[in-house]
């Protein structure tokens, strides 16, 4: 949750040009990944629900794929 602090408190110029201007629904996202990543990082996956797993995997999907779209326009080859 830490990192949607940081986009958050600058969100013009640190969570838009990525993740678009939807910051709301970006802070559900965190918080579900949050949700996840903490049991993960302390070696107790099975306390992750599998359901909060696929979405927060689908979470992850998106910010890599709207990275890579991103990409392409701020660093051209």
């Amino acid at each position: 949750m830490d990192l949607y602090k940081i986009m958050s408190a600058d969100w013009a110029n640190l969570g838009e040009p990525l993740l678009g201007k939807d910051k709301q629904s970006w802070a559900l996202k965190f918080n579900i990944l949050a949700k996840v990543r903490n049991p993960l990082a302390h070696n107790r996956a099975e306390s992750v629900d599998d359901g909060d797993r696929k979405q927060a995997e689908g979470i992850c999907r998106e910010i890599l794929n709207r990275y890579r779209d991103h990409a392409k326009t701020a660093f051209p080859a």
